[in-house]
Formats: structure tokens, sequence, C-alpha cells
């Protein structure tokens, strides 16, 4: 009799033991997950840490965590351990075969799911995990507040039953990671909402900045050279152009450039012949490229900065009143990288907020252009009480001319029978001129009495209008060729 009380005895002793030790060891599970989640809001850290401690806490050697969306019915491969890199590339190029597989079903159903033996209808991917040597697993549910927001799985690489109290484990300890997957995510959430009311602040900001400064001025070289500062140091990029358009939107014009463009010349283009102009006038949405190197759509990028290695380029329309009157150009040289969402709706903030305030300032500029015009005219129209002597008289003439025009040099050249002689300079060596008297329609100033039509030159150096003497020898950049009609009849 008191054998088999002493043997009943031990019986009770190992059980409590055996108990105590099951609880120790789920409790310390319980600890060393709660301690890994509880040391960051980084959803994957979170998630890493989770599953390094679920795999310690169970001696298992294979895990992965999938996230899972109820909206969408999305789930997607977060991290992993034991898998090879060839299972991973393919799990992430069949997303099906996870949705369909049991990570799907767990998802769906909210129910763990264990495999300890071969299945043999199976996914692709699975199929690929089993020739690996990934041998039983189980699937538990991570839920938060009721919903599922991820799938645990854990497995060994031998085909073996599980432990009875690992499953409950699992559970419990799922349970602590899904709360910590709803507290990152929320994070996260919160961490975007704030960067995007500091990215609106930021916005706002500049846009009352720069309002001030339009404002306070009407100076059309000052406005602009404004924009493009700002935008280029706004984006950090290296170069910018700021093209404006005539009112016809025929040609336009760089009116300005950040600070490694300063002085450049301005340089006229026809706008017909940019089709990356033309599809930013027409689209009325800004344009990058990636590699303006090999890109067709910026050969006009390429034609204004031809001594420049433009990498990625950004164009952003200026438009007031649903008419585009310029373009801002922003460029990145070398193999700096592309323009980002956020850069390029920067730019065409600034684009917009400039917009008003450079057609205010075009407009104030061509009252004054009137005004100096009118002056000059009445300036110009007193030279004829000044003398009776021609020679005097057309030299006074082509001095306010050029005085008047604020251009370098000035000619007058009067018809005599079928040719036109040299009569009258301004700003000019008449030993420049290896010929003072030719024919009509020779050179531009022939061509401009045999058409009766002034002509503009823009670029001396590549137009064959001046090939011809007398101003092909001449240090000429452009040249404006205007006749002298007296009572329908061309008179120089």
């Amino acid at each position: 009799m008191s054998s088999r009380v002493r043997e009943l005895e031990g019986f009770v002793e190992q059980r409590v033991y055996e108990q105590l030790e099951h609880h120790n060891r789920e409790l310390a599970a319980h600890t060393t997950v709660g301690e890994a989640i509880s040391q960051s809001l980084d959803l994957s850290e979170v998630l890493n840490r989770a599953l390094d401690a679920v795999l310690e806490a169970t001696g298992l050697e294979i895990g992965a965590i999938f996230l899972y969306d109820q909206q969408n019915g999305d789930l997607q491969l977060a991290v992993h351990r034991g898998f090879s890199a060839e299972l991973i590339a393919a799990m992430n190029k069949r997303p099906g075969d996870i949705r369909a597989g049991v990570p799907g079903q767990v998802a769906r159903s909210g129910m763990p799911l264990v495999e300890e033996s071969p299945v043999t209808q199976t996914t692709s991917v699975r199929q690929m995990a089993l020739a690996e040597g990934h041998g039983a697993r189980v699937h538990v549910p991570l839920k938060a507040g009721g919903k599922v927001v991820g799938v645990l799985g854990v497995g060994m690489r031998t085909w073996q039953p599980f432990t009875p109290d690992l499953l409950p484990l699992l559970q419990r300890l799922g349970a602590q990671i899904g709360a910590a997957i709803e507290k990152a995510q929320l994070y996260a959430q919160v961490c975007r909402y704030s960067e995007q009311v500091e990215e609106h602040a930021q916005r706002l900001w500049l846009i009352h900045r720069l309002s001030s400064q339009f404002n306070a001025t009407l100076d059309l070289s000052h406005i602009l050279q404004l924009v493009v500062d700002e935008m280029a140091r706004a984006v950090h990029a290296d170069q910018c152009v700021l093209v404006l358009f005539d009112d016809e939107g025929e040609t336009g014009w760089v009116a300005a450039s950040y600070q490694p463009l300063r002085g450049m010349e301005p340089r006229r283009m026809a706008l017909r012949n940019s089709q990356a102009i033309e599809t930013v006038t027409l689209s009325r949405e800004p344009l990058m490229t990636t590699d303006a190197s090999c890109d067709p759509l910026v050969t006009s990028l390429r034609r204004l900065l031809p001594d420049h290695d433009v990498h990625s380029a950004l164009m952003v329309p200026l438009i007031l009143q649903d008419r585009v009157i310029g373009i801002a150009q922003v460029c990145n040289l070398g193999q700096r990288g592309v323009f980002s969402r956020q850069e390029i709706d920067l730019c065409q903030i600034i684009a917009n907020a400039s917009a008003i305030a450079v057609a205010n300032a075009r407009s104030y500029q061509r009252e004054r252009e009137a005004k100096d015009l009118l002056a000059a005219l009445g300036e110009i129209s007193e030279v004829g009480l000044t003398s009776l002597d021609i020679d005097e008289l057309l030299g006074e003439l082509i001095k306010r001319l050029v005085r008047c025009t604020a251009t370098d040099a000035g000619m007058i050249l009067l018809r005599q029978d079928d040719r036109l002689v040299v009569r009258a300079l301004c700003g000019i060596e008449r030993g420049l001129l290896n010929q003072t008297s030719f024919r009509i329609g020779e050179g531009l100033a022939g061509r401009v009495a045999a058409e009766g039509q002034p002509i503009t030159v823009l670029d001396v150096t590549t137009d064959p209008l001046l090939a011809d003497p007398p101003l092909s020898q001449l240090p000429l950049k452009s040249v404006l060729g205007v006749p002298l009609i007296v009572w329908d009849e061309l008179i120089g």
C-alpha cells in the first residue's frame, strides 16, 4: 500500500513539474516576443524581431510573416527565415500562389491550419518549397480588434507531429504580434499624415513668401530671376532656364537662367519645332525625362544647353487663364537622379505663383516701352529742325535712332538709281566697311530695299543674308533692316 502511494505521489510530482516547466516556457516565450515587439514602432523592425523571437521560443528554423489587406485581399510576404533566394523570387513573382495556398486560406478564414504530412494537391510555390526540404508547418492568423492583419507560419524540415502545446502557444503569440502590427501601422499612418501636414505648411509658406516678393516689384527681369533661383534651390537642381513665349505663341526666348547659366545670351526658338515644349503647352502638365541624352522630347534642351551634360530634365508650364505664357526647365547634370513627384509638384507651385506676376510685369514693361517709343518718336521728329544739311541731318538721325532703340550701332543708306549708298554711321568705323555702295537685292539692306519690308537676322554668323558686304565684315550679333519709304517710293 505504501509503495502504491509513493508511486502515485511521484506521478503527481512529475505532472506538476511538467506543467510548471511548460508554463515557464510559455511565459518565457511571451516575454521574449513581448520584449522584441515593444522596442520599436517601425513595422519592419517589429516584424523581424517578432519572427526571430517566435522561432527562438519554439525551437523551429523556418518561419514567415505575411501582411493581409482585407479590403483588396492582398497577402504580402513581409519577413522570412529559412527560405532560399529562389523561393523568395518565386513567391514575389507568383503572389496568386500565396493567396491560393495555406497562408491565404488562413487569412480568409481566420482559423489556424496544421500540415504534418505531405499534400498532393498544392501550388507551384509549395512544390518548390517541398523540393528544398520544407516539411511540417503551422499557420495561425494574426488578429487585432477581431480583424486578421496577417498570418504567421512556422515549420521544420522533417515530417513529424508537432507537440500538442505548440498551436495554442502560437495562437497566443499571434495575438501579441497582431496587436503590435496594428500599432505599428497606425504609427506609420500618423507619421505619413504628419509629413503631409508639414509638406502642406511648407508649400503655403513658400507661396506666401513668393507672393510677397512678386508683389514688391514690377521689374520683369527681377521677377524672372526670382523664379529660376527659387525653383532651382527648391529641388536642388544644377540648372534652371525660363523660356517666355511671345503673344502669338510662335517663338520663345531664354528670359532668365539660374546662376550657373547667368550671362548666357538669349536665344529665340520656334516653338513649333520643339516637341517637348509643344507637348507641355498642349497638355498643360509637367513633362519629365529620365535621360535627356537619348530622349527625342528634349531636343530643345540640347539646343539651349549644348555645352552641358544634361542627364534628367523637368519642364513645367507657366499658365495664365488657360494660356501657357512660358515654361521653366530644371535640369540635373551627370549621373544625378531624376526628380520626385514631390519635387515636380513643388516646381509647378512656383510656376503657378509666378505666372500672374510675370504677366503683370510684362504689361507694365509694355506700357513703359510705349511711353518711351512716343518720346523717341518726338525726339526723332525734331531732327528735321536741327539742320538743312542732308549729311548733318542723317548723322543726327542715326545717332538718335541708336540711342532711342538702345542698340549698339546703325547706318543709313540712301538710294541712288539701282544702288544703295552708305550716307550716315553710328557706332561703326567707316574704315571697317570694305564697300559703301552696292546693288539693290544684294545682302540684307539690298533685300530690304527690294522687298520693301523689314527683315530681322537673329544670328549673323549663320544667316546667308549677311554673307555679302557691307555688313559681313562687322562684329555684329543681330541686325534689323527697315525700308525708308516716302509717298510709296523707296528712298533708302
